[in-house]
């Protein structure tokens, strides 16, 4: 037996696939004629990406297609050692990688959460495109590094609305609101520059941060100039802005004007409601009962606090009854909410009887309702 054979039949032992008999009789085929880059790609269809990458160095001189479809399903699955595998492969085969699996690369260090890696290529290439600069940006900004993405963001030769997303959006997350409507400004600025719904939605979510009403009305012009009118999830920023400046009839007429509204359109309304003291918390509910949408536990949190503030007994009874029904009591909506109400419409010992995992919020609280009552 030569020991080309031998190899070869060692490699069904390897088990690649337990349900798929088809496909390891075509990977069994395709080893045996030394076809070991379409043996990967079928294996990458599979999805079977540590049998891939061992199997990589048995093949010389794959294609720029075989690293592409590894490097993808390595950013995929948030495999970092296999990843790097696959571009040490590709730096010892001689094979020189373009633009675009270098790129890839970047995607793959940056998602996997080695920015050091990324980097290192994305120095190391000897040239660039948009992309490039993009994938680098956006890595820093999407951990909280704005200052190191502002950095390559400034170093740039050419932007693009994904460019000027990434900053904004990464302002953001790191809030920092002012810095992230000076970069949207910015953005209006560039000739070449078009605000996409991400970009925008951000910067409504800045406006709402700070909250400056002025600059959320700015935005909300250039969304209807922009012609970003039917992205709902854009009226859900706006709403929310709205309602965080203290416009609470704008926002609705926002809401009201959602086509398809779904729990996450619903909860934020009921949410400024209830901040503004605001009665319609509750026929908003009774409509969102009546919808399609079902209320998740963060909508239950805003209508249970709408009724201890306000002291309205029997609607906070209607609503636990209905959460009851439903199957909707989870452990920190039960213990906290519902705990809060109780307690603030004297049924202290009620509450304690009928907790069997208290959270802290709800010790604090019960602690504290005595304390107010001298007990």
């Amino acid at each position: 037996m030569s020991s080309s054979y031998a190899s070869t039949k060692r490699f069904p032992e390897k088990k690649f696939f337990n349900s798929n008999q088809e496909a390891v009789g075509v990977v069994e085929r395709l080893c045996k004629g030394k076809r070991f880059s379409e043996a990967i790609d079928v294996l990458c269809e599979q999805r079977q990406l540590i049998e891939a990458v061992q199997l990589l160095s048995r093949a010389k001189k794959p294609p720029a297609s075989t690293y592409c479809n590894l490097i993808q399903i390595c950013t995929q699955k948030r495999k970092l050692e296999e990843g790097k595998k696959v571009h040490q492969h590709i730096r010892t085969s001689g094979f020189v990688p373009g633009v675009v699996i270098c790129n890839r690369l970047m995607r793959m260090y940056a998602k996997c959460g080695s920015l050091v890696d990324a980097r290192k290529v994305f120095d190391e290439m000897p040239q660039r495109d948009v992309c490039s600069w993009n994938v680098m940006v956006n890595g820093y900004a999407e951990v909280g590094l704005v200052e190191e993405a502002r950095k390559v963001f400034d170093e740039m030769p050419e932007r693009d609305s994904y460019s000027w997303t990434a900053m904004v959006t990464g302002y953001v997350k790191r809030d920092q609101p002012e810095e992230a409507l000076v970069m949207y400004s910015l953005m209006q600025k560039e000739p070449n520059s078009k605000a996409n719904v991400f970009t925008v939605s951000s910067a409504v979510s800045a406006a709402a941060e700070i909250p400056c009403i002025r600059r959320g009305k700015e935005i909300h012009g250039h969304v209807v100039r922009a012609g970003l009118e039917s992205d709902e999830v854009l009226w859900s920023s706006l709403m929310d802005m709205y309602g965080k400046c203290g416009y609470i009839d704008e926002a609705r007429r926002i809401f009201d004007k959602i086509v398809v509204k779904d729990v996450v359109s619903w909860t934020p309304m009921i949410d400024r409601y209830f901040k503004s003291r605001r009665w319609p918390v509750f026929s908003l509910f009774s409509e969102l009962i009546g919808s399609n949408a079902r209320p998740n536990e963060y909508t239950f949190a805003g209508v249970l606090n709408a009724c201890t503030d306000l002291t309205t007994e029997e609607v906070g009874k209607q609503v636990h009854g209905y959460m009851t029904r439903v199957g909707m009591i989870p452990p920190f909506v039960e213990l906290s909410c519902g705990f809060v109400y109780k307690m603030k419409h004297g049924e202290l010992e009620r509450v304690v009887d009928g907790c069997d995992k208290p959270d802290l919020f709800s010790w604090t609280s019960l602690i504290g309702r005595y304390a107010e009552r001298g007990a």
